[in-house]
C-alpha cells in the first residue's frame, strides 16, 4: 500500500519566488497566525548575501490552496478569507526580505511601529 505524499521537495530561482509574491496578483499569503515582520537590516543583508555566494537560505512550508483569514506579504492589509492562497507557515521573514529588496517594499517593523 502506497503512503500519500505528504511533503514535496522542490527547488526554484528567485525569479519564480517573486512572481508568487507580486502585489497585483499574489499566490502565497501570511496566516493570520503568524507573527509580524521582525527582522533587522543585517539579517536581510545577510540573506542577499547568502543567496549571492549561493548558500543555501532554509526552505519555505506552505499550506498549499488554504482558506483562511490571511495578509499579503511585506503588507498590513487583510486577504479575503474565501480567496484561496498557499499560506506560508515557515518562510515569512525570507519571503518578506526578498520582496525589500528586489521591490522596495517598505514593511511595517514590529518593535519600532515604523515603515522603512
Amino acid at each position: 500500500m502506497a503512503i500519500p505524499t505528504k511533503f514535496i521537495n522542490e527547488q526554484h530561482p528567485i525569479d519564480y519566488i517573486l512572481m508568487k509574491l507580486q502585489d497585483e496578483n499574489p499566490e502565497w499569503a501570511i496566516p493570520d497566525m503568524q507573527r509580524k515582520f521582525v527582522w533587522k537590516d543585517s539579517q536581510i543583508i545577510n540573506l542577499l548575501s547568502s543567496i549571492y555566494v549561493g548558500f543555501p537560505v532554509g526552505a519555505i512550508l506552505y499550506w498549499e490552496k488554504a482558506t483562511a483569514s490571511s495578509k499579503a506579504i511585506g503588507k498590513t492589509g487583510k486577504i479575503k478569507a474565501s480567496e484561496q492562497l498557499d499560506l506560508i507557515i515557515d518562510g515569512q521573514q525570507r519571503l518578506t526580505s526578498l520582496k525589500v529588496i528586489f521591490e522596495g517594499t517598505a514593511v511595517l517593523r514590529k518593535k519600532a511601529g515604523l515603515r522603512q
